[in-house]
């Protein structure tokens, strides 16, 4: 009886402090709280629909509609590293802001431009005013670098929440 009891009480404090978090690290659809629970206070002054922070995969720079996050921008050059980041590297640093139940439904390359787009379910539970005419929500992210490798990635959530 024991037993049950603290799984129990374990797994109701689970559900409590991880059910705004549907990403790895603060990422698509998490608030402004979850990124400062992550990162620490925002490191400009702006209106509260946009917040910077230092993380470790480089400088996050992110926008906010309806409460929650809508767009991020990494950064990937202020990560001190010896190498650029390749196109899986940089894919890797982006899917750790994205929820885990993203599909991956399209890839195009332009030279040292590479845009991704993703679907998730799981997003809506967060960001419902984003569901697109096939009931998910829709990602484009965006790979830009040089010759080099890729130094900056941005994350959108498609839509208007105005709708």
């Amino acid at each position: 009886m024991k037993h049950i009891t603290l799984s129990t009480i374990f797994l109701s404090v689970l559900l409590i402090t991880g059910c705004n978090q549907n990403t790895s690290v603060p990422g698509l659809g998490n608030t402004t709280e979850d990124f400062e629970a992550e990162y620490g206070e925002n490191e400009i002054n702006q209106d509260e629909s946009n917040y910077d922070y230092t993380d470790n995969t480089g400088y996050l720079s992110v926008s906010f509609e309806v409460e929650r996050a809508t767009e991020i921008h990494l950064d990937l050059q202020a990560l001190e590293r010896d190498e650029f980041f390749s196109e899986e590297d940089a894919i890797e640093q982006v899917r750790s802001h994205l929820p885990y139940d993203v599909t991956e439904e399209n890839r195009s390359n332009e030279g040292d431009y590479t845009e991704l787009t993703y679907t998730s379910e799981q997003l809506l539970e967060f960001v419902p005013e984003f569901e697109s005419d096939n009931g998910e929500a829709v990602i484009t992210v965006e790979l830009m670098g040089s010759e080099e490798g890729y130094t900056e990635a941005s994350l959108m959530i498609e839509g208007d929440s105005s709708n």
